[in-house]
Formats: C-alpha cells, structure tokens, sequence
C-alpha cells in the first residue's frame, strides 16, 4: 500500500503536465514533382532526391511555457556527418543558441562554410576521421551548408526560436506534443520547395490534427 502511494505522488506531477498541454498531429507531403528534382537553388551538382522526412515541421508562435520564468535548459548539441560526399543529415533543425560540430567520414578532406545571413563560417580544412570545432547558431533563420572542396555537397541548418518542432517519419506523418493551450500556425519547411501552414487550436488534454501538403515551386 505504501509503495503505492509512493508511486502516485511520483507520478502525480508527470500526469497534470500532460494533462495541462496538448499535442498537434498529422501528415505532410511533398509535391509529386519532387521526386523527379534533384537540383540544389544554388545550381550545384546533382543531390539526392529530395525526402518527406527532410521537411521540418515546426510551431510559428513561441509557446508561452508554463513556469517560463525558469532558465531553459541549454540546448543539445548536435552532429553533422559528411559520409560519401554528403551531409549526413542533409537537412537539420535546431533551436537557437545550439552548437554543431561536423564530422569527416570521408577518406578526403572537407571544409564546411556558410555565407548565409543567420550565419557566416568557414571550418577550413580537417582531416579523414576529424571532428571540426563546434560552431554555435545564435540567430534564427535557414543556414546553407557547403564545402569548399567539394561543390557537389549541400546541406541545410533550420535555426528556430524555440523547441517546439519535429521532422516526420518516412511517410510524412509526425506530431508535436506539450504544447500550451492555443492558437497556432504549423508550418512545414522544405529546403527545396519552400513552406505550407495551416491554423489548429490546441486543447488542454487534446490533440488537433492538420494535413500539410507544400506546393510545387
């Protein structure tokens, strides 16, 4: 009897913060034409065909957090690989403040640089097997990733200003969960195709559902 109500206060506090947040799921698509592109918008080399599982979809509204006065945790850091003369993932969202570092799979050198406005860099060069120093993304917004010895490699950094975002399974499906009650904008981001939304309303408890379907370019 005891350890049971032990268990009960243990659980208590997990069960009325998932009772005071909702959840948003769904489905998101890429248009038909994706599959027959391969091109990057700089014009580079050929790349993979593009994937549902690239797209980010995330909450444009900052969720006001219950207890928000309290320091957020720092965010994880996080690891890119370029593996067979590609970034490995090619497409990764982040929250503000995150550090990346790359890592070298390769039997050849690479140098990653980005000349985009979130964020400038340039690792220069590191060896076969080297992790390169880590580079903190302190500003929202898209990130293009490329090498300099390589102009075949593209990749794609997604800077966002909170922790609410997911990328979907390989059939599009995905869903966001803890989020305040409200009015939201879901978004779904596409490095190649660009951005759809839709509008839910998240309840106390519930879970709203939308579909996501980016148009062609």
């Amino acid at each position: 009897m005891r350890c049971r109500a032990l268990v009960a206060i243990v659980l208590a506090p997990l069960l009325v913060g998932c009772a005071s947040t909702g959840a948003v799921r769904g489905t998101v698509s890429l248009p038909v034409t994706a599959e027959k592109t391969a091109q990057t918008p700089a014009g580079l080399h050929a790349q993979a065909a593009p994937q549902v599982a690239e797209v980010v979809v995330y909450v444009q509204e900052t969720p006001a957090e219950k207890n928000s006065s309290k320091k957020a945790p720092a965010p994880a850091s996080r690891v890119i690989a370029q593996t067979e003369h590609r970034f490995v993932p090619s497409v990764v969202p982040i929250e503000v403040g995150t550090r990346v570092a790359f890592e070298n799979r390769d039997r050849v050198y690479h140098s990653v640089f980005s000349v985009s406005q979130a964020k400038k860099f340039d690792l220069a060069m590191y060896a076969p097997g080297k992790r390169s120093k880590d580079v903190t993304f302190d500003h929202t917004g898209q990130v293009d990733l490329f090498c300099s010895l390589d102009a075949s490699m593209a990749g794609y950094v997604l800077v966002l200003p909170h922790r609410f975002f997911v990328q979907p399974d390989a059939q599009g499906g995905f869903k966001i969960p803890g989020l305040p009650p409200g009015h939201y904008t879901i978004k779904a981001w596409h490095p190649r195709f660009g951005t759809a939304s839709s509008k839910v309303d998240v309840e106390r408890g519930g879970t709203a559902t939308t579909q996501l379907k980016i148009p062609p370019p």
